[in-house]
């Protein structure tokens, strides 16, 4: 089969790489504070961007036309300077009432796009669609639903890792807003994730079935698990959530794989 031209101009390729190369202004890598964080990290980024890419081919496979351009870019920075400070993020924007970290988010990209010269439509709607990430949006427009789509992808990937990532957002949490019990932060992690996929992430009718089978039903089973994990752990003690004890975690999904086949 022969390859897709790309549909990006050359200055946009060459936008998109310099972004993509200077993510580590943007981001911590992952790993430990103080020199990286678990979940919000550069990898992250890259994921998100990388599964961004994918949904664009899918959707323009179906005949669908968006900006590849913009779905990447707020890819790659939807979540810059997740590791500062409200107070941090406000001094960077005095004029600026800082809502929250994607508000942030959305008010450096744009400001980064600027400097690269970048159509201020565009740049407008990098911000919408970084906003969009925010786990109280409801993303309407297709362009939308990519980035959002992509950011919460791995909801519905394998349930090691999704309960790993799980974990390592508490763990998180308690670097960025101090000590936090475990256990109510995984029931609150639950509804949270309870509410991202009561949005309307398909991309529409020719995405219905996929959308279905390889997102909303895997993502409500992972979701389901983590629920029962956090009952089991506190009847019985079955997870270290304090030390995040891998053995365990591993084990008590297992039991609970077993329990439902």
């Amino acid at each position: 089969m022969a390859e897709r031209p790309s549909i990006l101009t050359e200055q946009d390729q060459i936008t998109l790489d310099s972004i993509r190369n200077s993510l580590y202004n943007h981001y911590l890598p992952a790993g430990p504070e103080p020199d990286g964080l678990p979940f919000h990290n550069i990898d992250h980024a890259l994921e998100v961007e990388a599964t961004a890419t994918e949904y664009c081919r899918y959707v323009q496979d179906n005949g669908k036309r968006i900006d590849e351009f913009c779905v990447r870019v707020a890819s790659l920075l939807h979540d810059s300077g997740y590791h500062l400070t409200l107070a941090s993020m406000q001094r960077q924007f005095p004029d600026a009432n800082i809502e929250h970290r994607e508000h942030y988010a959305q008010l450096t990209s744009m400001r980064l796009l600027e400097s690269y010269g970048v159509d201020s439509a565009r740049i407008r709607k990098v911000g919408r669609l970084i906003l969009n990430t925010h786990k109280d949006a409801k993303p309407t427009s297709l362009e939308e639903k990519i980035v959002a789509r992509s950011d919460v992808d791995n909801i519905a990937g394998p349930t090691r890792p999704f309960i790993s990532n799980a974990l390592n957002l508490i763990r998180e949490a308690e670097i960025l807003n101090g000590p936090q019990n475990p256990l109510e932060r995984l029931c609150a992690s639950e509804q949270i994730l309870r509410e991202i996929i009561s949005k309307d992430l398909c991309f529409g009718d020719f995405d219905r079935a996929f959308y279905e089978q390889w997102f909303n039903q895997p993502a409500i089973a992972n979701i389901t698990r983590l629920g029962k994990l956090s009952v089991q752990s506190t009847l019985n003690g079955l997870i270290d959530l304090v030390n995040f004890n891998s053995d365990s975690t591993d084990s008590d999904i297992s039991r609970d794989e077993d329990d439902e086949s």
